[in-house]
């Protein structure tokens, strides 16, 4: 059975907490560890080639670390939370219409 992007950015998140808060390191270690693409790629080769191995798109990846997050808040990183309390704030500042 064929694991999914899905399911991989869960388990990526389940691993290393540090990543939840790290779009960047995430699809670092999602490149490196579940496509076995080696630290020592140079990066344009890379780019080059990320098409012929059928790799996901860094978009497709925090799309998914989102998604996973909005459905087990015991996944999101501490700076979710963080967030969260500047929301309601921030969404004035932009003049929304917002209650307290």
């Amino acid at each position: 059975m064929k694991t999914t992007i899905k399911e991989n950015v869960k388990q990526l998140l389940i691993k290393e907490p540090r990543l939840r808060d790290n779009d960047t390191a995430l699809c670092y270690y999602y490149y490196n560890q579940i496509c076995k693409i080696s630290y020592n790629v140079a990066l344009i080769d890379f780019y080059l080639d990320r098409d012929i191995y059928k790799l996901p798109s860094e978009q497709t990846i925090t799309r998914f670390s989102r998604k996973i997050q909005e459905q087990n808040p015991e996944l999101r990183g501490k700076e979710w939370e963080k967030r969260q309390r500047k929301v309601k704030k921030v969404q004035k500042e932009l003049g929304y219409n917002v209650e307290n």
